[in-house]
Order: structure tokens, then sequence, then C-alpha cells
């Protein structure tokens, strides 16, 4: 049994711990479950996500989720699916701003949507439980989110996509892993199509940007072909309306590209070389330069590699 003495802090750093440990390390079995329902039923009673939000400083709940779905990956558990809820209530809080707490860098809105993608939380989505609370508000939430990134953008001259703002990256890992969420858990929890209402948003800002000056273009490889794969992903199942909005942008992020150096020395590997290929293929826009330079770039990455490995 848990110490009856443990404080949420000390639960919340227990399962970040328990998060960074490897398939070697040994957990006893429960024991993270144990933790959660815990944190989120203290004194036998059930913990609000705001008193979670507000007791379990300084972690996030992201924190927490991701710990719980790497103790998932290791050994399957039997969690408390009232607790998973409460903390993806506490999630969805933490992507807006709640006085005194102000809202969670795009990095844990980032790592709230990936672990929210995976088991045990998919499985709240999927089953579709009238009772609970946190799977109907996570994606709307999130959606919110999007749309208040992109009003930033709007009021301040597309800081988020500006080649030297630093919230570019963190900002393209959030429409990535937002556009996998919508996947994983079905268009279905997003019955307003806000998310989507969101990514057509951003689809109309970057045709503006294709048009101006090189100089206002992002070229880190890692947004680039983060947000090129949310596009290929988001418009998979959605109405024409967006189809075509979604090529068109694609087309944009395409003559960026063409545009880069696509080299080894400025960030791009073989990885992001193949993700791009492939979102495009999938999505059917086959521009026949950016095959050829994606095509060449491989050539020269695999020739230095083996050069070195000589």
């Amino acid at each position: 049994s848990l110490p009856k003495s443990l404080m949420p802090p000390e639960i919340c750093g227990l399962l970040v711990l328990m998060g960074n440990s490897d398939a070697k390390t040994r957990i006893e079995k429960g024991l993270a479950p144990a933790l959660l329902k815990r944190l989120c039923k203290r004194s036998g009673g059930k913990t609000s996500h705001t008193e979670l939000l507000t007791s379990s400083l300084p972690f996030r709940p992201a924190q927490l989720m991701c710990a719980v779905v790497t103790v998932e990956r290791i050994r399957k558990e039997s969690w408390d699916k009232e607790s998973l809820d409460i903390l993806l209530q506490a999630a969805a809080m933490d992507m807006h701003d709640h006085k005194p707490r102000v809202k969670a860098p795009l990095k844990y809105v980032r790592d709230s949507l990936r672990p929210a993608s995976h088991h045990p939380f998919i499985d709240l989505f999927l089953e579709g439980d009238g009772k609970a609370y946190g799977y109907q508000v996570f994606l709307p939430s999130t959606a919110l989110r999007l749309q208040v990134e992109l009003q930033d953008i709007t009021h301040n001259d597309g800081v988020c996509l500006s080649p030297h703002y630093t919230s570019f990256r963190p900002f393209a890992e959030l429409c990535a892993a937002a556009a996998n969420m919508v996947l994983a858990a079905g268009f279905g929890q997003d019955p307003k199509g806000e998310i989507v209402k969101s990514f057509g948003v951003l689809a109309d800002r970057f045709q503006e940007i294709s048009k101006g000056p090189r100089e206002a273009w992002p070229v880190d490889p890692q947004g680039l072909h983060r947000l090129v794969y949310a596009f290929a992903t988001i418009g998979a199942k959605e109405e024409q309306a967006f189809a075509k909005q979604r090529k068109a942008t694609l087309e944009c992020f395409a003559k960026i590209i063409l545009q880069c150096d696509v080299s080894e020395a400025s960030g791009w590997d073989g990885q992001v070389l193949a993700i791009l290929a492939t979102a495009y293929k999938v999505s059917k826009v086959f521009n026949q330069k950016l095959f050829k330079k994606l095509s060449s770039a491989a050539e020269k990455l695999v020739s230095t590699t083996t050069k070195e490995q000589v």
C-alpha cells in the first residue's frame, strides 16, 4: 500500500520518474495506476481537474500523461478510467489561461496530444463512455488552442511561422500531433470540425507567406516536414472543399522546400526526406521538381554515410 503521507507533487515526481524508466527497470505491477488513482481520488473522494492542476505543480498534466503511456508500453496495466479522464480534463484546461495559472507552453500542449493518441487514453475516445467528460473536451480544447495561436499569428505578422521565431518547430509539432490525434480518435470527436477549420486558416496564412519574400519563409526541416505531414493526415478523410485547400497548401510547402538547402549540414536527414516523399505521394500531390530534389538529397546522404562507414 502507498504511504498516506505522500503529497501530490511527490506522487507526480514518482510517476514522471517511472515514465523516464526503460524496460530493464523493475517497476512493481500496479504501482503506477495506484499512484495515479491516489492523485486523482484523494481522501476517498474525486479530485477535480482544477484541483489536480493546482496541486500537481510544478508538474504539468502532459508530463503525467507521457509517464502513463510509457509505463503502459513497457507492461500492460489496469488503469482507473475515471482517473485517466480527470487527467485528460486537466490537460485540456492547461492548454488555456486560467488565473492565476497561465496556459501551458506549446511543447506541453504537444506532449499531451501525443500520449492521448495511445493506450490507455485513446481507449476513452474509442469507447465513448457517456459518463466521462475529459475525452469530450480534449479535442475541442485543442482546436481552441490552435485558434489562439493562429490569432497570434494574425496579430503579430506571422511570428509562429517566422524562420527566426523559436515557436515555429513546437507549433509545427503541435499541428502534427493534433492531426494524428484526430485520425486516431476519429473525426466524430471533433463534431464541429474546429480543428479542420483551424487548419484552413493556417493554410490561408501559408499561402500568403509563400507569395512573400523568401527571407520570411520558414526553413527548419523539422518544422516543415511535420506541417506537411499534418496537412497530409488531416485532409485524408475530409470533405472535398478542404481537400482542394490542402492540395494548394502542399504546393506552397513544395515551393518553399525547393528553395531550401536540403543538405545534412542544414539538418535534413533521411527520416525527414522519407516522410516528405510519403506525405506528398499519399496526398496525390505529384510535384516532380520536389521529388527530384528529395531523391537527389537522399542519394547524397546515402553516399556520405557509406563513405564514412568505409
